[in-house]
């Protein structure tokens, strides 16, 4: 009887068994709990930025009055590593980029403190500079990104005038919405709002003995007038009691608003129809909105940039649609924009492709071995392997995105192989030795995996997380290697001894033994055949040699020049020479540079830059000084008018405000990649310059 040598052969394959359903179990149930989105989880960022306004200001005198003092006074703070600024038309911004090892918090403190004592050496007009950021912020995001970011867009529809829709939504929608903490404002746009104008003689306000003041007094005093009529305790979900203090607040117009009284003169009530004339007008909006250049009512939710996009989507969309049925008859809401859409249909591409090359992995399997114990020991295995490394996912609180996921599907393959090699060596020697083979194996993997935490940020910002969970995963592959694969092996009562069975090609599998033995005999003989084919392959590095080999020469005070070493005199005279440099060395890098000479063509500095956005075109407007914020409208409008023209755009957002107007347009799926778009951007200029103003 063969005697146990390894510990765990002393331990029961149902133990081993157990434990791993009990763990599968675990995985399987904290699926829901693992953080998914569309870009790696935020750190600490190391950007501030000083945000600042100053109305009908031109961007020159920004700089002089306000950019200049601001950015003076940051540099020389410590821990600042570089200072940028941008002066805009009304506004200014300056950015201050940290060191790596600067505290945020103290420095930021400093600057808010230094901000503090320059505040009263700014113009009054000034706003008080904001500072923002050193929170935590994507690796990924550009480092002038706003802090918000646009997430949903609904359309809302009713029989109601515009000002009743929009004081219906701000009631009664916008309070569910504002509920999640990520939600950072809920603006409803669109609709005009009503005012009063009340007209007056002051001759005749006068003649009754009243100022101006009084009838102020007695507008106020009437209108929105609230008194304290008690306290309540109020008793919430939890069962906890708090005081909430009753008003009784008179209606704006609880009777007709020429009766309001004014001042009771000799005995006499003064009431404001005997003295004034009053109506309702439209008040000109301070600001615009408009999709596809349609006035209509939208509710723009808008919510912190660092947010789980897709996740937050999801819920938000959820609970107005639970809402709607409870809304007023004739109250519609419509979704016409979601910034998660696209997101979740790259992250959804990207787990069909994960299943996708798994089941072809296990189709491979199966066609290797055509054995079902075989397939199913290799497909509990991997089954093992994925949901125990959820249990890391979730303890060490990784995000599953673009990225990570690509993480998955490569190491899938790695699981497998060591599965294959576990199962095939324990069915048929009954031993563990083969652990250290693929200990050995996976090490060199994750060694190799290990010096992306060296790279740059700006390649960390998209390998981090790629690397983290490859790393997971083999480590988890060699844990069920070691602990459950011998399990599963005896539980299935699976053999890889093939038995003895007659040969109906034995002519053919003889002669393909006849010819690999020749082969290992040739190659035995001639190995450095191969270990030039590696070269080859690899590459020599002739495109990678230097021009010259000249080192940093030293001058001493005698003035004598150090004679250069032979190998660089040797190489000036070789390959250093203008012949090789302009005649030989093009053709023997395309010659010997193999797939090392492709890998450097192809590498530049753009490989791991930002990834591109989607194809938009911008447009901004401002108006000369004196402009009115109606004028530019009126100016955006006519551009408006312009773009519905094409059919080519799927959707353009306009922004008009006091500083000025900004346009973005969106093309659809198929003119997206096309010359439409700098097509239309000729266009537009060509527009606009007709436009003038």
């Amino acid at each position: 009887m063969q005697e146990k040598t390894h510990i765990l052969d002393r331990v029961s394959s149902f133990s081993l068994l157990l434990t791993m359903i009990i763990l599968m179990i675990i995985g399987a149930a904290l699926i829901p709990l693992v953080d998914v989105g569309s870009s790696p989880k935020p750190r600490q960022g190391k950007t501030l930025t000083i945000s600042y306004g100053w109305r009908n200001a031109s961007p020159k005198v920004v700089e002089q009055e306000v950019t200049s003092k601001i950015e003076g006074l940051v540099s020389a703070v410590k821990g600042v590593a570089e200072v940028s600024s941008e002066s805009y038309f009304g506004s200014g911004r300056v950015t201050v980029v940290l060191k790596k090892e600067a505290d945020v918090s103290a420095v930021k403190f400093e600057i808010s403190s230094l901000l503090k004592q320059v505040r009263k050496k700014l113009p009054e007009e000034v706003s008080y500079p904001e500072l923002t950021g050193g929170e935590v912020v994507n690796d990924g995001a550009p480092q002038k990104e706003s802090p918000v970011r646009h997430l949903l867009t609904y359309q809302v529809n009713s029989n109601l005038k515009g000002e009743q829709i929009k004081e219906y939504v701000e009631k009664n929608v916008e309070p569910v919405v504002r509920a999640w903490e990520e939600v950072k404002s809920v603006d409803v746009t669109g609709g005009t709002s009503k005012y009063m104008e009340i007209t007056y003689d002051p001759l005749i306000v006068a003649n009754y003995g009243l100022t101006v003041a009084d009838v102020e007094d007695g507008i106020k005093s009437f209108i929105g007038k609230s008194d304290i009529v008690g306290d309540v305790m109020y008793r919430d979900e939890d069962g906890e009691q708090s005081r909430v203090t009753l008003y009784l607040k008179t209606s704006r117009f609880a009777r007709q608003i020429g009766e309001m009284p004014l001042k009771t003169v000799d005995g006499k009530i003064i009431y404001l129809n005997d003295l004034a004339t009053f109506e309702y007008r439209d008040r000109l909006p301070g600001s615009y909105y408009r999709v596809n250049g349609l006035n209509t009512i939208y509710m723009n939710i808008v919510v912190d940039a660092d947010a789980n996009e897709i996740e937050l989507s999801r819920q938000l969309r959820t609970k107005i649609e639970e809402l709607k049925p409870r809304l007023r008859d004739g109250m519609y809401l419509t979704l016409t924009y979601d910034a998660a859409k696209e997101k979740q249909s790259e992250l959804e591409k990207l787990i069909t492709r994960t299943l996708m090359s798994l089941a072809i992995l296990l189709v491979f399997v199966w066609l290797v071995r055509r054995n079902w114990k075989y397939l199913s020991i290799i497909a509990i295995t991997l089954a093992a392997n994925v949901l125990i490394a959820v249990m890391a996912y979730y303890v060490f609180d990784m995000r599953l995105h673009t990225f990570s996921l690509a993480g998955i599907t490569v190491s899938l393959g790695l699981i497998i192989d060591a599965a294959i090699v576990m199962v095939d060596h324990y069915s048929y020697y009954h031993n563990r030795k083969a652990f250290l083979a693929i200990l050995a194996a996976l090490l060199t993997t994750i060694g190799s995996l290990v010096v992306v935490f060296f790279m740059p940020e700006y390649i960390q910002r998209d390998l981090y997380d790629f690397s983290w969970i490859i790393i997971i995963n083999l480590t988890v592959a060699l844990v069920v290697a070691l602990f459950f694969v011998s399990a599963l092996v005896k539980q299935f009562h699976y053999s890889s001894r093939m038995p003895i069975k007659r040969l109906g090609r034995s002519k053919r599998v003889m002669a393909w033994t006849r010819f690999y033995r020749k082969y290992i005999a040739f190659t035995q003989k001639r190995k450095w055949i191969y270990y030039v084919l590696l070269v080859l392959a690899f590459g020599i590095p002739f495109h990678a040699l230097p021009d010259r080999w000249d080192k940093e020469k030293v001058y001493y005070q005698s003035e004598a020049e150090e004679e250069d070493p032979w190998y660089e005199r040797a190489y000036n005279a070789t390959f250093g020479t203008r012949f090789f440099q302009t005649e030989l060395k093009e053709p023997l890098s395309k010659v010997f540079g193999g797939t090392m000479r492709l890998f450097a063509q192809s590498l530049d500095e753009n490989t791991y830059a930002k990834e591109e956005e989607e194809m938009k075109l911008h447009i901004r407007a401002q108006m000369p000084l004196g402009g009115s914020v109606h004028e530019l409208n009126e100016k955006v409008q006519i551009l408006e008018n312009f773009l519905v023209g094409f059919k080519e755009i799927k959707r353009f957002e306009s922004r008009v405000e006091w500083w000025g107007a900004n346009l973005t347009v969106e093309f659809k799926d198929e003119y997206r990649d096309t010359s439409f778009p700098y097509v239309l951007e000729s266009k537009v200029i060509g527009k606009v310059i007709s436009i003038g103003g």
